[in-house]
């Protein structure tokens, strides 16, 4: 037993046998009358003890609590269990305080995970807006084979014009922290885009749209999904009419919000007013580095007597398989690509409503090429419009290699209208893929 149990047990003993003050006891027992008040406090604080009648006397006088017929060594057993209890208690508070913390700060439980989108697209000259109807937008976690889609219920409509450097929440949903995203999709039911004042519908390649995440996908408090959608919209003349065609290309990260946490409530009201915030460096940073895994290991180029040829070679060193949806062609210096008419073509030919988009100065601004699942490109066409959604769009397996390429007259609106390609001009090659674009830059004709 230690001292202090002893000293505990003497006081207990004096005070079973009429000893009740504290100067009484102090001097029985030898000892300093702070000390054995301390002691006094500790078994009356037990329940062991309790004062006598001390509102009316000057000095503390004690007695035994609920102790009748009890040996001192019982006594002793009562002490022992509740300080234990005490200690249990506090610990007890201290383990919920500390899972109040681990709550508060995201390290267990859920949060609201929001899903933004960023970033313009690439469209032809002149363009004002690019409006798209979304639905069905959701996430997946777990991973593949084995992984759950978890809907959102949103839908919306946006102008992707408006996001330059800015983002936009569109959706979100409450989700274990420390889930892991791999992956988020939206549909787009309509899309429209507005060009010199008059707008026009645009047919989309692909209606579901699925953006692989990037780097870290762990879900933590205040953390939530940036999507950066940059579609490229190439143009289709035709004798009587001009009609676009857009070719989808998303990817995505999980990173850390706009600042302060929020709650679902607050969220919910940012997508109802379709609230836009400055894109982070840091989330800027992470959408950089989540470039596509196909590169252009090499482009040839060469125009002779009104035939156009080009091929590019493609390496995918990624571990999921990509689709290549376009190849545009973007002059870096004039003299750019000059139109050629054919004897039969009208001079109205140019001025159709919204043909002169990409014309600026008697020259073709950018050319865009599709792919097609047997690995060539072409120019589009009304029944390229037709076969939106279906037929259009390049394989390209993992570790895989493939040469896309085109051989052929560069022709718009029904052959009507003729391009070529300038010697000595140099062009930067954009590949449009379902995961982002890639690019090279310096190609010149041959």
């Amino acid at each position: 037993m230690s001292k202090h149990g002893s000293t505990k047990d003497r006081i207990l003993k004096l005070i079973s046998e009429g000893t009740d003050n504290l100067s009484v006891i102090s001097v029985a027992l030898g000892l300093a009358p702070s000390t054995v008040s301390k002691h006094l406090k500790d078994l009356e604080d037990a329940g062991v003890i309790e004062q006598k009648n001390s509102h009316v006397r000057k000095w503390k006088y004690y007695r035994l609590a609920n102790t009748s017929g009890l040996a001192i060594s019982d006594i002793r057993v009562r002490m022992a269990s509740r300080a234990n209890m005490a200690v249990a208690i506090a610990v007890g508070l201290g383990v919920l305080a500390l899972i109040g913390y681990l709550y508060a700060y995201g390290v267990l439980g859920s949060t609201y995970v929001p899903v933004s989108i960023t970033d313009p697209p690439q469209v032809p000259f002149g363009t004002e807006a690019l409006y798209i109807n979304y639905s069905s937008l959701s996430v997946h976690t777990g991973g593949a084979g084995n992984g759950t889609w978890i809907p959102m219920n949103s839908s919306g409509r946006l102008d992707l014009m408006s996001l330059i450097n800015e983002s936009q929440v569109i959706g979100g949903a409450s989700m274990r922290v420390n889930s892991r995203i791999d992956a988020v999709r939206f549909n787009i039911s309509s899309a429209s885009i507005e060009v010199n004042n008059l707008t026009y519908p645009v047919s989309t390649a692909s209606r579901q749209i699925t953006a692989f995440v990037s780097g870290n996908s762990t879900v933590k408090a205040n953390y939530g999904v940036m999507l950066d959608f940059s579609p490229v919209v190439t143009t289709i003349y035709t004798d009587n009419s001009t009609l676009f065609l857009m070719l989808p290309s998303a990817k995505a990260v999980v990173a850390e919000g706009q600042g302060e946490r929020m709650t679902r409530t607050q969220y919910q009201g940012m997508i109802e007013r379709q609230v836009r915030s400055p894109l982070k460096p840091s989330q800027a940073a992470l959408l950089f580095r989540a470039n596509p895994t196909i590169k252009v290991s090499g482009v040839l180029l060469s125009s002779s007597q009104n035939r156009t040829s080009l091929s590019v070679t493609l390496d995918n060193n990624g571990s999921r398989s990509i689709t290549v949806r376009g190849v545009l062609l973007l002059p870096n210096q004039s003299p750019g690509m000059r139109q050629q008419r054919s004897e039969e073509i009208q001079p109205e030919i140019i001025s159709v409503k919204g043909a002169n988009m990409y014309f600026m100065l008697g020259h073709l601004d950018a050319l865009g090429l599709i792919a097609y699942p047997n690995g060539t490109l072409g120019m589009p066409s009304p029944d390229t419009v037709s076969r939106s959604g279906s037929g259009i769009g390049y394989e390209l397996q993992p570790a895989g290699e493939a040469t896309l390429s085109y051989n052929g007259t560069l022709s718009l609106a029904g052959g009507r209208l003729n391009l070529t390609l300038p010697g000595n001009s140099v062009y930067t090659v954009l590949v449009v893929t379902n995961a982002g674009v890639a690019s090279i830059s310096g190609v010149s004709t041959t």
